[in-house]
């Protein structure tokens, strides 16, 4: 989750951190696989994590982790939707958004 990071074959780098971004949530996983390819080639590892939520049903999280503080990851969120408009990321710490059933 590196703003410039990539491996030598081009593929992005996940790092482990303590923030991450929520760039999207939807309620069909095919969406937000989507949205998960769409970030790849702007240096982002995303992952879609899926979430129960009590009264409002399965949602499917695009998530990009693994950044080193809040500030690293409020430059992704804000590249990202420089890149995207209309997305409203939102930053958490690492952990707090429910990382099971990750894809």
């Amino acid at each position: 989750a590196t703003l410039n990071g990539a491996t030598p074959d081009g593929g992005a780098i996940r790092e482990k951190g303590r923030f991450e971004v929520q760039v999207a949530a939807y309620h069909e996983g095919p969406k937000a696989e989507q949205m998960k390819e769409k970030l790849a080639p702007l240096g982002f590892a995303s992952k879609v994590v899926m979430k129960e939520l009590s009264g409002k049903g399965r949602w499917f999280r695009v998530i990009v982790d693994g950044f080193e503080s809040r500030e690293k990851a409020r430059e992704a969120s804000d590249r990202i939707v420089a890149e995207f408009r209309g997305l409203k990321c939102i930053i958490r710490a690492s952990g707090s958004s429910g990382n099971e059933n990750e894809n």
